[in-house]
């Protein structure tokens, strides 16, 4: 068995500028189409009231439980 060296990815991190909660909201709610969002299960909501609930969210954390970005399943 002959071992291979890993290979490196250089990565240079850049730093951006702060997003108010306001921009983050829209920027959220921007990144949602209603004609390619999908209901996979009966307990999820339909587009508009789940985007009225991101547009009132207090926090980062919450528009990000709302919209389940870390739940991503490739299919």
């Amino acid at each position: 068995m002959q071992l291979t060296p890993q290979s490196r990815i250089e990565h240079e991190l850049e730093e951006l500028t702060p997003v108010s909660l306001a921009d983050l909201r829209e920027r959220a709610c921007a990144a949602v189409f209603p004609d390619i969002y999908a209901l996979d299960d009966e307990g999820e909501e339909a587009p508009e009231p789940m985007l009225a609930k991101v547009r009132s969210a207090k926090s980062a954390a919450r528009i990000f439980d709302l919209l389940g970005v870390d739940a991503f399943e490739a299919y």
